[in-house]
């Protein structure tokens, strides 16, 4: 027979581990709630935007406005963990912090700030595996209140099983980092030639890979292979055999039987 404490201890388990379990999927839905609205709505300010990777010789500048990202709730809610601190303080302004952590050693960790009334993202933070800002956008001083943009930001990349398989086939060899997906095709140029992008995410992680006639030197953060004519290069805060890894075991390079990207 079961102790009568020790069954509401049990009940009083259960009800907080629902507890806990519902306020995760809220927080969730709040960071995912804020990134779709600001496709749509952003203050008017100064936005101080830093890129330390890749290099460059002017890694800060100004704009009127936050660069979008290429975030893909499915990927990230499977990829990373959620936490959050309220009450933090962002160019005078109220803003809750949500920090994604990585679930696996090749996705680098975010911050993302949200504003508490607006509920629109005003700042972002990434890192890489050693803690190491990478790129840093944020407002520095806002102007009048939350407007609507005149042309909303349009999310092309996506996960697509179809197109992952074809391009799979196309390019035999190529190694897909966990946790990675293709999530974009692109039809460029690089120079003066004809190029192809592909591109590997794991939900705000982005991965380009550039096919060409042409190519590049092997740099921090550049690898570089050279098959049929053909240059391909693969562009990420990777260890250098973690990096080049994604494309030196390709096998051909059948580029007219990729997607039409219809550009």
């Amino acid at each position: 027979m079961v102790n009568p404490l020790t069954k509401n201890r049990i009940k009083g388990l259960v009800f907080l581990m629902l507890v806990s379990g519902m306020a995760h999927a809220a927080d969730w839905d709040t960071l995912l709630k804020a990134m779709q609205k600001g496709r749509n709505f952003m203050p008017a300010g100064t936005v101080e935007v830093v890129v330390n990777f890749p290099p460059s010789a002017n890694p800060v500048r100004s704009r009127k406005d936050l660069p979008q990202l290429s975030f893909l709730p499915g990927l990230v809610r499977k990829n990373f963990e959620l936490a959050f601190e309220e009450s933090q303080m962002l160019a005078g302004r109220s803003s809750t912090m949500y920090t994604l952590s990585p679930k696996n050693r090749l996705s680098n960790a975010w911050t993302i700030w949200v504003d508490d009334l607006w509920q629109v993202p005003v700042a972002y933070q990434q890192q890489d595996l050693e803690g190491n800002v990478l790129r840093r956008a944020a407002f520095q001083s806002f102007k009048g209140t939350l407007t609507r943009l005149k042309t909303p930001f349009k999310q092309e990349l996506r996960y697509n099983a179809a197109l992952e398989s074809s391009i799979l086939k196309a390019l035999p060899g190529l190694k897909l980092p966990q946790p990675y997906r293709v999530v974009g095709l692109k039809a460029t140029q690089f120079r003066d030639v004809q190029s192809t992008e592909i591109y590997l995410s794991d939900g705000i992680n982005l991965i380009p890979v550039i096919i060409a006639s042409k190519g590049v030197q092997k740099a921090e953060g550049v690898a570089v292979v050279k098959l049929k004519q053909q240059f391909v290069w693969v562009v990420a805060k990777f260890p250098d055999m973690e990096l080049l890894n994604i494309i030196e075991h390709l096998k051909d390079i059948r580029t007219d039987q990729l997607p039409d990207t219809g550009e």
